[in-house]
């Protein structure tokens, strides 16, 4: 079995992460502690890949890097 868990990134892109689990409950919270550093570490790529367009961008905006990345956890599902 695996969870699956997709992000939804505010440019429209969708990102899936998923790991396997078995039917009990130590491995369902060591699959969902393995799903938030997966995601984490996608979060910090898009940060860090966000301030080098950011760089570029500086002069033409001042809008919040915060602002420009975003994510929305759409579902999380048993494959």
């Amino acid at each position: 079995r695996a969870a699956c868990l997709m992000l939804r990134l505010r440019d429209g892109q969708r990102q899936t992460v998923s790991v396997q689990v078995e039917t009990d409950l130590s491995s369902l919270i060591r699959g969902i502690s393995e799903l938030n550093q997966n995601v984490s570490q996608l979060l910090s790529e898009l940060v860090e890949r966000e301030k080098v367009c950011a760089q570029g961008e500086l002069q033409k905006t001042t809008l919040d890097k915060k602002d420009r990345i975003g994510y929305n956890v759409s579902t999380i599902t048993e494959l």
